[in-house]
């Protein structure tokens, strides 16, 4: 057995510093000048292909391009053959006297093995694409379901807003007549006292006059005993003289005199009842100012309780969409998660496309390497 060391692709990545899939792509970019083997149903390279790629790297960090790169490989790298695949049955069980770490290295001689091989490495690749799938349809019925989540959280703040909204509008309607009502109230306060003034003015004026009155009654009643005294003292002076004669005119004056006295009792007596209908009138108006002032004061209170009313519902408007919104914060963070989760898988899935399909050999005599492998 040779006693050349060989080295996996990702053994190649660690040595040379760069992705392995920068390593895979240099693998068929220059496989003219590779040299490996199969080991098992993998690859594995030399010692000489790991110092290839050492330059190419070295090589595109000094800024050389492909075509110069692939030139400077030809110049001074020999060409190397592909190997045929290796037969799986012909290869050697493992021995405790071979210490090299390319043992079970055995050129494939046989087309049918190699069919076999593609079969096996083809079966492998659809478990592992449908166990993709699984966990693609997995992380795609989740987002489903939180997006599901998150519209009818949406919805159901839409109905919230819509809802607070309609009674918000139903309370500013509410309190627009209410102070409409209020105004009447206040316009009806205004003409009513309006009204108790011009019937205080009517009634200062009736007293006025009433009291006039009463003055002019009491003068013509302090003089009616000295006209009368008068009178008699006339009557008795030419009483003798003018008895039959002015006995009709005597009878006239009393008569005219007591119609007289007669018209200003009732005028006395018009004017009581209008000063106490004046007073009625005035109780009855006071009675009206204070019910429309318990109305008003009603009014005012219902007008408190209804903005009391709006701003909690402001209040609890507000609380309900800052928790909707930080629950849809909570799920789009959720949805980001699992998107990332979705292309970091799809670029697993992208790069084991790439990859051929590798089977770990391990030895007895040397664990370390078959670990490490």
């Amino acid at each position: 057995m040779s006693e050349t060391k060989f080295y996996t692709v990702i053994e190649l990545a660690e040595k040379v510093g760069v992705p392995r899939t920068t390593i895979n792509d240099w693998l068929g970019k220059y496989s003219t000048y590779i040299d490996y083997a199969m080991q098992g149903k993998r690859r594995v390279y030399s010692e000489n292909t790991l110092q290839i790629l050492l330059n190419v790297s070295k090589m595109r960090e000094g800024g050389m391009s492909s075509f110069d790169i692939e030139k400077k490989l030809a110049e001074t790298c020999a060409v190397h053959p592909e190997p045929e695949p290796e037969t799986p049955a012909a290869a050697p069980e493992p021995s405790s006297a071979e210490p090299a770490s390319g043992e079970g290295l055995v050129p494939v001689t046989n087309q049918n093995d190699s069919e076999a091989y593609a079969l096996i490495a083809q079966q492998q690749t659809e478990e592992i694409t449908n166990l993709l799938g699984e966990r693609f349809r997995d992380i795609l019925s989740k987002m489903d379901s939180m997006e599901d989540k998150a519209h009818k959280n949406a919805v159901r703040a839409w109905f919230f807003f819509a809802l607070t909204t309609i009674l918000i509008i139903l309370l500013c309607i509410g309190g627009y007549f209410a102070w409409q009502f209020a105004h009447d109230m206040e316009q009806a306060s205004l003409r009513k006292d309006h009204s108790i003034e011009e019937l205080q003015t009517n009634t200062a004026k009736l007293q006025e006059h009433s009291a006039n009155l009463t003055t002019q009654m009491q003068d013509l009643l302090n003089e009616i005993p000295e006209q009368k005294k008068a009178f008699d003292k006339a009557l008795q002076e030419n009483k003798a003289n003018y008895e039959k004669r002015h006995e009709a005119e005597l009878a006239a004056e009393r008569e005219k005199f007591a119609a007289e006295q007669l018209v200003k009792l009732k005028e006395m007596e018009t004017l009581n009842l209008k000063i106490q209908n004046a007073e009625q009138q005035k109780a009855a108006k006071e009675q009206e100012i204070k019910a429309l002032n318990a109305q008003i004061q009603n009014a005012e209170q219902q007008k408190i309780a209804q903005e009391k009313e709006m701003k909690a519902l402001r209040d609890e408007m507000k609380k309900q969409q800052a928790a909707d919104k930080k629950q849809q914060e909570a799920i789009l963070k959720e949805i980001a998660e699992l998107r990332k989760q979705a292309e970091s898988a799809r670029n697993e899935r992208k790069e084991m496309s790439r990859e051929p399909v590798k089977k770990p050999v391990t030895s007895p005599e040397k664990p370390n390497n078959a670990a490490q492998k």
